[in-house]
């Protein structure tokens, strides 16, 4: 039961984490995405 928990409260954790962060790491993807397109 432990280590579930431990799993649960990791997993909220990151959904936290990436909700505080989606923005800026959808940003950073799109800039790259569009400079890699620009390559072709």
């Amino acid at each position: 039961m432990g280590v579930v928990m431990g799993c649960k409260d990791r997993e909220s954790g990151l959904n936290i984490f990436w909700g505080r962060n989606r923005s800026q790491i959808l940003e950073t993807l799109i800039k790259y995405e569009s400079k890699v397109l620009l390559r072709k």
